[in-house]
């Protein structure tokens, strides 16, 4: 059962009343009321300068009748909050309340496994911080329903494992003791993750469907899962595992499941700092990515695809048997890698683009890290109309020697593979 309260006074007092600590708002609170440079529109650092307790003043506290519950704005006036005491929107709704007026709507689960919903297909239901959405104990959710022109950014606390902030449409709220959240028909999605060592896997389970599962770690040691976070129909993906990222900060992402290019246009991932690494294996048509980070080294697995959106700057690029990996069709792309690893029967496919083998050293640009190419039996390295540029060190353990020799070697059927 919920219990549904509205209070008149500003946000921080009636936190503090509700949580009883005198200065000081909840760890859930603190850290995730905050801003995002991208994505969140609310103070990073939560309540530190609170004056003295006030008193709350309850103005009406009503027991709904489901473990569920529905947040929207009418579809016949943008000024008229709706709640319904089940998750879907239909028939009169049990409570509503002005928009304007209301400055704070506190949500408290029982120990059953009860759902909130927040639908912003009519618009953004409520200001920013007047939701506060305490699940309880139970198998929790928070479901998102968006509309093709919103963004959402989901963002777990750093202190306290199944809580955190939600952003709609510039809107945040917080929720606490929430094990799953679903997000759908947005223009995009977002998942910040809470520590500098992240662990993810992005798992397409059905078409236009992908569950988010993993766990971020603290500097010292300290795990954090990631509550379930499953996004539909919306053709962006954004994980952001570089906002706490530290100098030690190393990050792995997983694709699987069956990918397909009318599901999603395609999935940013920001690694940021430390050694990062990506694992696609992912079979059908392949996911769309686009990496971002220093350092970062891709595997795509035996006879799965991925494809790259734009630029791409990686360490090495490995495929294995069978593997393919594409550059979507454009003028000038490249790929920039220190070693190409091309397995039995793999497939490399700029389309057009350049493929730059060896990173030079910047800014200085007088000397390289040596490019290495190995290419096995029947694979294809296509360039298309595009070339292949080598930085080389002369006096390094591959010098220029060894590649034009692993080319040569692509080209001789008898050697492997061939050249295209």
């Amino acid at each position: 059962m919920f219990a549904i309260s509205l209070l008149r006074r500003a946000f921080a007092p009636i936190l503090r009343a509700l949580y009883g600590r005198a200065g000081t708002a909840p760890s859930v609170l603190v850290d995730t009321l905050c801003q995002h440079s991208r994505h969140a529109w609310l103070p990073r650092h939560g309540f530190a300068g609170l004056d003295t307790l006030e008193p709350r003043q309850l103005l009406s506290s009503d027991p709904l009748s489901l473990n569920a519950a529905c947040i929207r704005l009418s579809p016949t006036d943008a000024n008229i909050v709706q709640v319904f005491d089940s998750a879907t929107p239909t028939g009169t709704p049990d409570y509503t309340y002005s928009r304007s007026a209301l400055d704070s709507l506190i949500i408290n689960g029982t120990a059953g496994a009860d759902t909130l919903v927040v639908d912003y297909s009519n618009g953004s239901p409520l200001k920013a911080g007047v939701l506060v959405y305490n699940a309880g104990a139970g198998a929790d959710s928070l479901v998102l329903v968006g509309r093709p022109d919103y963004r959402s950014t989901i963002r777990p606390s750093q202190a306290t494992a199944y809580s955190g902030c939600v952003t709609g449409y510039l809107q945040s709220f917080v929720y606490g003791d929430v094990e799953s959240i679903s997000a759908s028909n947005f223009s995009d999605a977002t998942l910040i993750t809470p520590h500098t060592a992240d662990d993810i896997t992005l798992n397409r389970t059905s078409a236009g469907v992908a569950e988010i599962t993993g766990s971020s770690v603290t500097s010292s040691g300290t795990q954090f899962l990631i509550p379930g976070v499953v996004i539909s129909d919306t053709p962006k993906i954004i994980l952001d595992l570089a906002y706490y990222d530290d100098a030690t900060g190393s990050d792995m992402v997983t694709l699987t499941g069956v990918a397909d290019p009318s599901d999603f246009s395609y999935t940013l991932i920001d690694f940021g700092s430390g050694a990062n690494t990506l694992i696609a294996s992912a079979v059908g048509t392949g996911s769309t990515v686009q990496l971002t980070g220093p350092a970062i080294d891709a595997s795509v697995s035996a006879n799965c695809e991925l494809n790259f959106i734009s630029n791409q700057t990686l360490g090495t690029l490995s495929l294995g048997d069978g593997a393919r990996v594409a550059m979507v069709p454009d003028t000038f792309r490249e790929l920039c890698l220190n070693s190409l690893v091309m397995a039995n029967s793999a497939s490399l496919q700029l389309k057009g683009g350049n493929l730059v083998l060896g990173v030079a050293d910047q800014p200085a640009n007088t000397t390289a890290v040596p490019g290495s190419l190995s290419i096995g039996s029947a694979a294809m390295l296509d360039l298309g109309a595009g070339f292949m540029v080598v930085n080389y060190d002369p006096a390094g353990t591959n010098p220029i020697g060894q590649i034009q020799q692993d080319i040569t070697d692509a080209y001789n059927p008898a050697g492997g593979g061939f050249w295209d």
